[in-house]
Parts: structure tokens; sequence; C-alpha cells
């Protein structure tokens, strides 16, 4: 349908600015690329579509991120990131957080589904280490599963592995932007004391808090590694300072790939209007 072709042309148009490369010519739509044509205002196109594999280059692709370079970031005209209200409110959505990683419906013979479970036993356990592996054997069995790298991510997290963790979220961040909004739940999740650990550990090593007026780590990107990750969890907790000190970093000592992400993601994990809508809800006046 004309609303599936849409979207997927989009998602495929933002992947190649977050890899910066140029867009063919023939590439351009209306004045505004992200309207709907079907005018229809759903969430993602019915039957879904296909997520690549993020370990994978898609072919003619001429570079990868470059997460080692050196040469001075810029800022680059970040006009074709903008998102219009109609494709934010589509990755945003408005779905409940993902409570399991697989269905309860899948059956327990299946070895690759087993190890999905137990990782998710694992971290609700705060057995990070343990999840880490367990999610590696899943991917495995099926190699660029989403599922599995997720798991695999949210366990990294939980385990400290901020470079490990951080590389492998900007590579599914970059080639399936569409998953961007998504949330989890808690018991996905480090638990909320390793959280609140981990926020202020993250805080210390991207620099946003110093040492004596200095920073803790000259190397640059482990500061942007430690900010991505701290606005990631910022967005799966509602914590709307740890996305903007996060973000922050990897705008203003990242790579120019690191830019282009920091400047999607800003739009998406804007967690203002969750917290005006819990307010709402509580009977919090969230003016005062």
């Amino acid at each position: 349908p004309a609303n599936e072709d849409w979207f997927t042309k989009r998602m495929t148009e933002i992947r190649n600015e977050l890899y910066g490369i140029d867009q063919p010519e023939d590439s351009s739509v209306d004045q505004d690329k992200d309207a709907d044509p079907a005018g229809t205002g759903l969430g993602l196109p019915t039957g879904g579509i296909e997520i690549p594999d993020p370990t994978t280059a898609p072919s003619g692709r001429p570079k990868q991120i470059d997460l080692d370079s050196e040469d001075e970031a810029q800022l680059e005209d970040f006009d074709t990131m903008k998102l219009s209200p109609e494709l934010l409110s589509i990755l945003r959505g408005e779905a409940a957080p993902v409570d399991r990683f697989i269905g309860r419906d899948v059956s327990s013979s299946d070895i690759y589904a087993e190890h999905i479970r137990l990782g998710e036993r694992l971290i609700a356990k705060e057995r990070y280490f343990d999840a880490e592996e367990r999610f590696t054997r899943a991917l495995a069995i099926r190699p660029g599963d989403i599922t599995a790298q997720i798991g695999r991510i949210h366990a990294q997290i939980g385990a400290g592995m901020v470079l490990s963790g951080s590389v492998n979220l900007q590579s599914i961040l970059t080639d399936s932007p569409h998953l961007a909004g998504t949330r989890y739940s808690l018991n996905l999740l480090p638990s909320p004391t390793r959280t609140k650990i981990l926020i202020e550990g993250l805080r210390l090593r991207a620099g946003v808090v110093k040492v004596n007026d200095h920073e803790l780590h000259d190397d640059r990107r482990i500061r942007v590694s430690s900010g991505l990750l701290l606005a990631y969890i910022g967005f799966q907790t509602l914590n709307a300072e740890a996305v903007d000190d996060g973000l922050g970093v990897m705008k203003e000592s990242g790579t120019q790939a690191d830019q282009r992400l920091a400047r999607l993601l800003e739009q998406i994990w804007d967690v203002s209007l969750e917290l005006l809508d819990e307010a709402s809800s509580s009977g919090v006046n969230p003016e005062k």
C-alpha cells in the first residue's frame, strides 16, 4: 500500500542520512516528505516492514560509522533530519512498553527461545553477565536477530559494558531507526537501583559531572559512548535530564555520525510529553 511504501522509503532516507550517504536525485518527494500520503494517521504500516540485519552492511553503502575518527566534529546542516509531526507520531507510537522479549506461545523446545527466556529472567535477577551470554548464544543461532541484540544490549548496560553496549546500540538505531521509539518494561531493563548507579556513573564518564573541574576521561569515544547510554536509559525511564545530558555530549564531542544520530534521537526521545501526561493524571500542575 502507498502508506507502507511511504514509510519504508522515508526510513531508508533517514538511514542513509545517518550514515552520511547522499540521497539519489530521484528520491525527492513532496514538499513535506514526511506527510502521510494515505492520510490515515495510522501507526506502523499494516503488515509491518522488514527489519534489516544491523550486522550486515546494505549493498551500495560507501562507508560505515566511523567510531574511531579523530577528526574534529563539525556541525552539519541537519534540516534533512527534521521529522514532521506525522512521522514523529508514528516513530514514537502510543503502544505500551514491550513487557517480554518473546511470546508465551513459542515452544519451550525451541533452543533460541529458551536462551531468550533465560536471558530475560537473568536480567530480572540482576545477573547481567550471565544474561549477556544467553543473548549471545541466541544470536549465534539467529545471527542479526533484533530481539537477541536488544536483550544483549540491556544486559551489557546492566553489566557496565559501556563501549560494547554503546556500539551495539548505535548500530541498531542507525540501521533500524524505526525502532528508536520502542520502550521496554522495567523487567527487561536493569533494576531501578542499578539504573540509578548507572546514571551516576555514566554522567561521570561522559564528562557531564567533572572531577576537580576536569573530565574523568580524555578519550572522546568513552565520553560519547557513555552519553548515548545515558540518553537511552533516560528515554526508557522518562528521565529528561539524562536524555538531554547524554545527547548533549554526543552533539558536543561526537563525530558527525554521532551528531546526526543525536539530532534524530532528540526528537524521538523527547520525554516531556509523557512527563506532562503523568503529572496531569496524578493531579499535579506541571507548570508549578
